[in-house]
């Protein structure tokens, strides 16, 4: 895999991972959907839609839905030279025309630009200490929308004010947002994320992976509709 094409095929691609089936982590007491991505992975936002209906009908079937964060791009190590700018263009181009979903392109127009994804993991990671809402739906939205802020306005998710009208949006309190985020628990936790992650060998975002009867075993890994996940998500839960 080339190192700066980390989007293959209709996933992002982890560099060095393996398997889909690994022990789950003690103590669940229902089964749980658990959706691995990155705010800032095209294909994620591409399939953004898709994981609400997927998140809603979890709620419907009485599942958990959970969000793990992975870390596409962490410490920003991507050089944004015009070739990776050519290359996300041609990937955003495409799949816009996959998932009718939104892109701005001015972000591409811009000479610098720190391409890390972990401010944004981070961001969700102190969101998730803050919203009280069990299912993973609350946490979704807020998800999203730094991926809309990100992909269709173009905004940088390196800024802490980035994260100003989501917290409006979201019914957070800002500074208490910024308190948390700023917090070495939240890097720390946030590391966490990407260690679990790599823990239950994910190979590309977005991912689904269901937690039930002590195993997590892969749903989905890249693109793919509702129909499709819950067909093999209620053919696992049946088996």
């Amino acid at each position: 895999m080339n190192a700066s094409d980390p989007c293959q095929d209709d996933h992002c691609a982890v560099p060095g991972a393996n398997g889909s089936t690994t022990p789950a982590r003690p103590g669940a007491d229902k089964p749980t959907l658990h959706y691995i991505g990155d705010p800032m992975c095209s294909w994620c936002w591409g399939m953004a839609p898709a994981l609400h209906e997927i998140a809603r009908a979890c709620r419907a079937r009485g599942l958990r839905f959970a969000i793990t964060v992975g870390g596409l791009r962490a410490a920003g190590v991507e050089q944004w030279t015009p070739e990776f700018r050519g290359f996300l263009r041609q990937t955003w181009t495409r799949i816009a025309e996959v998932s009718g979903q939104p892109f701005g392109f001015a972000l591409l127009e811009q000479p610098l630009f720190a391409y890390d994804t972990t401010p944004a993991c981070r961001a969700v990671v102190a969101a998730s200490a803050l919203l009280s809402a069990p299912d993973g739906l609350a946490l979704l939205d807020f998800f999203t929308g730094i991926q809309r802020r990100f992909y269709v306005d173009n905004q940088n998710p390196g800024a802490l004010d980035f994260y100003r009208p989501l917290c409006e949006q979201n019914g957070l309190d800002f500074e208490r947002f910024k308190w948390v985020y700023t917090s070495e628990a939240a890097a720390f936790r946030t590391r966490q994320h990407f260690s679990r992650s790599q823990q239950w060998g994910v190979q590309g975002f977005p991912s689904l992976l269901l937690d039930a009867q002590g195993r997590h075993t892969q749903i989905a890994c890249g693109y793919a509709t509702p129909a499709d996940v819950l067909a093999r998500l209620d053919q696992r839960l049946a088996g």
